[in-house]
């Protein structure tokens, strides 16, 4: 591992409840926990995506306070003080503060990469290499680093981050400037911005000293920030748990991209050429798993699928057979308790059933 980032350090964000990937990804099990591709949980690939750039006792992950123990126990090499706990979701600045307050306290010259855990990476090593771009060009300056995604097409449903010139170069990589972040665009805007080859997709990817990063908060987020050093100087202390308890729940509840970044006039991106997704619903998985039974994908558990005249159906099965007959284009994702069917483009709107579910008073299958 290369010396010069002996002061690397990753924030792992592993909260949230994937609500999109009802019934599989529920409030006591969420979908980063979960192995949704893969054998291994979405989070236990990330850390794993770092070996080699940043080690496990470096490695921190911010999740809910009823999730930490599941997480500890799926990331037996983490250190155990390494779960960092939140008594409340209180979104990404708060989550990220937290993290690099803790950090900051017993290295004062770190260096943060702040990742999601329920992101899917098709080519680990073109991500490593991005990440240790974005780290080493936080070491150059004053610095804020985002991670911009190769779009792979006009899609409307991401944020997108307008590059400038080139600043420099890490080892032959570009860095460039960033001239701003553009909430979801419409389509047309979309297809605009990916045919002009200057708009990446904002992944929630970033990068920094930690010290900076605590001066943009305490300029652009007094408040959190103030909330962030409280908890910072009580960590380790008698009074570390009731602190946290006591300040994270005032903390503004507000995204780091919003609170920060798009304030921020020191802004730099380094473009992430590798298949990327957020695992965001199930037509995103089936995009990214290869079909196993004609135009089908199955996946899932010990159960059975029969097709007849079936196509681009996506199968989770549970323990049961499931036969399909006559169908197109099919959603179908069997939980045990619950059964999922759905066209394949309205998956966005599973969020939906969750909501009703939460008025019916459906908590059994939250």
């Amino acid at each position: 591992m290369s010396r010069e980032l002996d002061h690397s350090y990753a924030v792992i964000l592993a909260g949230g409840q994937g609500t999109r990937l009802w019934p599989l990804s529920r409030a006591s099990r969420p979908k980063q926990l979960l192995p949704i591709i893969g054998d291994d949980s979405l989070l236990a690939q990330t850390v794993a995506r770092l070996d080699g750039l940043v080690p496990p006792e470096r490695i921190y992950i911010v999740t809910a306070a009823e999730h930490a123990a599941e997480a500890g126990a799926q990331l037996p090499t983490l250190p155990a003080g390494n779960i960092l706990a939140e008594p409340q979701p209180r979104n990404t600045a708060a989550a990220v503060g937290l993290a690099t307050g803790v950090i900051a306290a017993h290295d004062p010259q770190a260096t943060v990469i702040s990742l999601h855990a329920d992101h899917a990476i098709q080519n680990p090593d073109a991500f490593r290499r991005v990440l240790r771009t974005a780290l080493l060009a936080a070491q150059r300056g004053d610095y804020l680093v985002t991670i911009g995604i190769q779009p792979a097409g006009p899609a409307t449903g991401y944020g997108y981050i307008h590059r400038e010139q080139r600043a420099f170069s890490v080892d032959g990589a570009a860095v460039y400037a960033v001239e701003r972040f553009v909430e979801k665009p419409d389509a047309a805007t979309a297809r605009r911005f990916v045919e002009s080859g200057e708009y990446f997709w904002n992944a929630g990817y970033f990068g920094f000293r930690a010290r900076h990063f605590l001066t943009a908060l305490r300029t652009y987020m007094p408040a959190l920030a103030r909330g962030v050093e409280a908890i910072q100087e009580a960590w380790g202390t008698a009074q570390q748990d009731a602190t946290l308890a006591a300040v994270y729940a005032g903390l503004e509840p507000i995204a780091i991209d919003t609170g920060v970044f798009e304030q921020a006039t020191n802004v730099l991106m380094v473009a992430g050429e590798f298949p990327w997704s957020d695992v965001g619903d199930w037509a995103a998985i089936q995009e990214i798993t290869p079909a196993t039974e004609g135009s089908n994908t199955v996946i899932g558990g010990a159960g059975r699928h029969i097709a007849v005249a079936t196509a681009g159906c996506l199968i989770r099965t549970g323990d049961r057979l499931i036969a399909t007959i006559g169908v197109e284009d099919l959603v179908i994702v069997d939980a045990g308790d619950a059964l999922l069917v759905c066209h394949r483009d309205r998956t966005q709107d599973v969020r939906e059933v969750v909501e009703q579910l939460k008025r019916e008073g459906g908590d059994a299958y939250l």
